[in-house]
């Protein structure tokens, strides 16, 4: 369960889940701020049945000018995450007018991953 911060005005799972381990999945999910309106993502760990393991401060956020052009100026909404080898693929739509692929490498993200449960 992901409890907003005061700052937050919602928050939510927003990706498929990528298989990690024996019980651990890589889920992408967002935030969005009550000042600045804009979409936030991070990324966390749960188990099969729901748990969460793990979770990220933001990882992606809207900086560049394309990042703010559109119906929706501010908003990365992450909507799928491939991993191929160590590599993490996060797409996500931008400000409802384009498309945007990110990545980075696994080692990275478990690097920041502040763990609440290890399974």
């Amino acid at each position: 369960m992901l409890v907003m911060e005061e700052w937050e005005d919602k928050v939510g799972w927003s990706t498929n889940t990528v298989k990690l381990g024996k019980d651990e999945y890589l889920v992408g999910w967002h935030g969005v701020g009550k000042e600045d309106i804009v979409y936030r993502n991070g990324l966390a760990i749960v188990s099969s049945s729901g748990d969460l393991l793990g979770i990220t401060d933001y990882l992606l956020e809207p900086r560049d000018v394309y990042e703010f052009y559109g119906d929706r100026p501010g908003v990365i909404f992450g909507c799928g995450l491939i991993l191929r080898k160590d590599e993490l693929y996060w797409v996500g739509g931008l400000s409802d007018y384009g498309i945007g692929i990110y990545t980075t490498e696994l080692p990275k993200i478990l690097e920041n991953i502040r763990w609440i449960i290890r399974s």
